[in-house]
């Protein structure tokens, strides 16, 4: 009996099975713990879409795509049909999706790329530092996590496919599934067009090296295709909206781009955060940028002037303030002081969080470091798990490129003005990071024989990191002018 609970639990497909059953019960008990009541911003914007009435005759007024609703639609249908007060049905619903996705979907799609083990131990790491700095996006129905979900496993989908020789129907349909997703997560949230337009572009390349012409243009449209069935309901909506048979989100703000708004804001606003008032009002907190507001005024900026062109064209003018504000934009956006992304007191005295935030993130990059240095780094009597180092070592060739287009939303949103919750497919990747390729024995080498490199790094990368995350916090003011968010008070 304990030989076959043994040979149960080294099954990698097991060992899956049962860190998703500990973290369903980890994850419902944390927001049974947490009793979150109201969805407050956008997060009740999303619940509303999600009703079924709404959901049927989607409102011209939310610039939001119908996928994601549509995904939380059988947690608001059941909540409706049980009458119950609170959001115990998206609770329990919740927890299962994202328990699945952390455990076994993200695990397998992060090792496909980048190499690494995945033990139940190891299974465990990354969901329990989301509850612990970043559980905002556990807690309330936001299209970050399901976006980054949806397009992980679109490609996931296409990576099982990249030594197949010849099209089948069962490729053909896996090829389309995967359109479809890639659709579902910019759909979800906008920002993700750009990998969507990637993933379109590359994989027809990928998977047909060293294969004819016809061969990827098949991909191509085969992915066209199954974006383009998903795309119909959307479609649909604009027609009856706009009059315009389009699969493009209208995520447009009055008459201006969403996007040119939110490159327009990033000059003046370094960061945004939510501070809850009371269980279902929240209030934004703004941490300006005083050099960005002197560009405003000197620029003579207004609403009339808002566009991605203007935007390019002061890029181009002034671009030693742009470098200073990506870097102030990149440091806040990795400050995980609002994990909670809407927070009951101000982030500025949420100190305890910043830290841990940053310890994490250096240890990670020690073991990126470790892992290109190990051979020339550990002394030759210390031999190294073999098991382990091929697995890690047991990277995807293109691993760089479907990093790039993981990144590719927090990279075109890096200009914006800043919300933590925008750099979580990066911080789900240090976790990742963390959990399948960190090795303690590894960094307590590293650490032993690297100590005064070390010490001198932590100072000064840590120094710079609360300089810029103290000052911003200085900044902070509950309401702004609306001149530097380009509303038209006349309009």
């Amino acid at each position: 009996m304990v030989s076959n609970l043994i040979c149960f639990l080294n099954n990698k497909k097991n060992q899956g099975v049962i860190a998703f059953f500990i973290i369903v019960m980890v994850f419902i008990l944390f927001q049974q713990y947490k009793n979150i009541i109201y969805f407050p911003s956008d997060s009740g914007d999303y619940w509303k879409l999600s009703a079924t009435t709404i959901l049927k005759d989607f409102p011209k007024e939310s610039f939001r795509g119908y996928f994601f609703p549509m995904l939380l639609w059988p947690a608001h249908w059941l909540t409706d049909v049980l009458q119950v007060s609170t959001p115990l049905v998206y609770r329990i619903y919740s927890s299962i999706i994202y328990s699945y996705a952390f455990t076994l979907i993200l695990p397998n799609f992060y090792i496909k790329i980048f190499g690494g083990i995945a033990t139940i131990s190891r299974r465990l790491i990354a969901p329990c530092i989301v509850l612990l700095l970043f559980p905002g996006i556990i807690l309330y129905p936001l299209s970050d996590l399901p976006s980054f979900i949806l397009m992980s496993c679109s490609i996931a989908t296409l990576l099982s496919l990249k030594k197949i020789s010849q099209l089948t129907m069962t490729h053909g349909i896996k090829i389309a599934g995967a359109g479809c997703l890639a659709y579902g997560a910019y759909n979800t949230r906008t920002i993700y067009l750009f990998p969507l337009i990637g993933v379109f572009l590359i994989f027809p390349l990928i998977l047909g090296q060293g294969k004819g012409v016809i061969f990827k243009w098949l991909i191509f449209l085969i992915l066209i295709a199954g974006g383009s069935v998903v795309s119909v309901p959307q479609s649909i909506i604009n027609l009856k909206n706009y009059n315009k048979f389009t699969p493009f989100v209208q995520a447009n703000s009055s008459d201006k781009s969403l996007f040119a708004l939110q490159l327009m804001w990033g000059i003046t606003v370094q960061r945004y955060a939510t501070i809850m008032i009371s269980p279902s009002e929240g209030a934004g907190m703004y941490a300006m940028d005083p050099s960005g507001m002197q560009i405003f005024e000197k620029e003579k900026l207004s609403p009339d002037t808002v566009s991605i062109k203007k935007y390019f064209q002061l890029l181009v003018k002034r671009p030693l303030f742009f470098i200073g504000s990506y870097t102030r934009h990149i440091i806040n956006g990795m400050d995980l002081r609002d994990g909670e992304c809407y927070c009951y007191e101000p982030i500025a005295s949420r100190n305890l969080q910043s830290t841990s935030s940053f310890l994490l993130i250096f240890i990670v990059g020690l073991i990126i470091y470790l892992r290109r240095t190990i051979p020339f780094l550990i002394p030759k009597k210390r031999e190294i798990k073999t098991s382990f180092k091929s697995l890690r070592e047991n990277a995807d060739d293109f691993w760089w490129i479907y990093l790039v287009l993981i990144l590719l939303p927090v990279i075109a949103i890096i200009p914006g003005a800043i919300e933590s919750r925008f750099f979580l497919p990066v911080q789900l990747l240090i976790y990742f990071t963390l959990a399948f390729n960190g090795d303690i024995g590894e960094l307590l080498e590293c650490i032993k024989s690297k100590s005064k490199e070390l010490i001198i790094i932590f100072v000064c990368t840590i120094s710079m990191f609360f300089a810029v995350v103290q000052n911003t916090a200085s900044m902070e003011i509950q309401k702004i002018n609306v001149k530097y968010i380009y509303v038209d008070p006349n309009r």
